[in-house]
């Protein structure tokens, strides 16, 4: 038997264990890449996509993470890491900026339309939790007093309830 022969004899086997796990962490490994590729093509065109402020953000993301424990990235049974906090809101504010679906969502951000699901439903109730004492309460009389001047400057006298006019 010639070289050539063995070759072709190894070459109709089938890959070992440690061949697969290798294609298989090859494969996690690109993928990751992708992802850090796709959140940051998203943060480039941050203001866009999101419609606020780059650091509001950011200080929305370290809120969640802190104050949720949803928001930090575990691993799985195989101990491979899941979603990133990245991942979890961008998917949850998509959905409550655009109005769109789940499933709309998780081809942009690449989780699936439950996570997303999930993710927003941890989102809402984190929100209110976080910051309901300083931006979800009833407003004060000098709230309304200072409401009411800057609409009445505006030319809108006495449109305290209609949102379309306060901002």
């Amino acid at each position: 038997m010639d070289s050539r022969e063995e070759e072709s004899e190894h070459e109709n086997e089938a890959p070992s264990f440690w061949t697969a796990e290798r294609q298989r962490a090859d494969a996690r490994r690109r993928r990751r890449m992708r992802l850090r590729l796709l959140e940051r093509e998203q943060l480039k065109r941050f203001h866009a996509r999101f419609r606020m402020r780059r650091e509001l953000f950011t200080r929305i993301l370290s809120d969640m993470c802190s104050n949720n424990r949803y928001f930090t990235q575990k691993p799985d049974c195989t101990n491979r890491l899941r979603h990133s906090p990245l991942q979890k809101v961008m998917a949850a504010i998509r959905v409550h900026g655009y109005g769109c679906c789940f499933d709309s969502a998780d081809e942009v951000i690449k989780i699936g339309g439950s996570s997303i699901r999930w993710a927003t439903m941890e989102f809402c109730e984190t929100i209110v939790r976080v910051y309901k004492e300083q931006y979800l309460r009833d407003p004060t009389p000098d709230d309304i007093s200072r409401l009411l001047s800057e609409n009445k400057a505006r030319g809108f006298l006495g449109m305290i309830d209609s949102l379309d006019c306060m901002h």
